[in-house]
């Protein structure tokens, strides 16, 4: 529920909202207000298409998709382990590395859903794999900042960022995932 309704995924809706405002993306949608509204709907329904289908599909193929920092300190095993991470998850039955298939596939739905369910009627196949495969850098950058952002937060008081529920207490061991 906090992935899809929470602090975190409505305010990075509000940035992307305005991202896109600011670049007229797509141009057809008006300007001002009621452009931005029509730019947040769409976003914030993408989002929730590319969660639901993430959970569905996590749940489907029993694997856990969830985000484990890594417990080593150096910087480069920190940015490989995000990378792995972005691709692979955990298999609920014992906890090995297996494809993460929901990951890799919930992006590609949730822009052709947007494509072919709200979009101008000028988009189609090859706009939503190509605004899939940012939803595929979206989650990697989100891995990285989970990896990251709370150790530099926790020097200035990291009461904030606990409270964003950015912080998890489980560490995957020298960059793989645990069990």
């Amino acid at each position: 529920m906090m992935e899809s309704l929470g602090p975190n995924p409505l305010g990075a809706t509000l940035f992307i909202a305005a991202w896109h405002q600011l670049r007229r993306t797509p141009p057809d949608w008006r300007e001002g207000m009621q452009g931005f509204g029509e730019r947040y709907g769409s976003d914030f329904g993408t989002s929730l298409v590319n969660i639901s289908t993430r959970f569905a599909l996590a749940q489907a193929t029993r694997e856990d998709t969830l985000y484990y920092p890594c417990s080593c300190k150096a910087f480069w095993p920190r940015v490989r382990h995000t990378l792995t991470a972005t691709v692979t998850a955990r298999g609920r039955v014992d906890g090995h590395k297996v494809f993460a298939l929901p990951t890799m596939v919930a992006p590609y739905v949730a822009t052709t859903a947007a494509v072919y369910g709200w979009y101008p009627h000028r988009y189609n196949a090859k706009d939503a794999f190509r605004m899939g495969n940012f939803g595929l850098l979206d989650y990697y950058a989100a891995n990285v900042s989970l990896e990251f952002l709370p150790s530099l937060f926790q020097k200035r008081g990291g009461s904030l960022i606990t409270r964003l529920h950015l912080t998890s207490p489980h560490k995957a061991p020298n960059g793989e995932t645990e069990p």
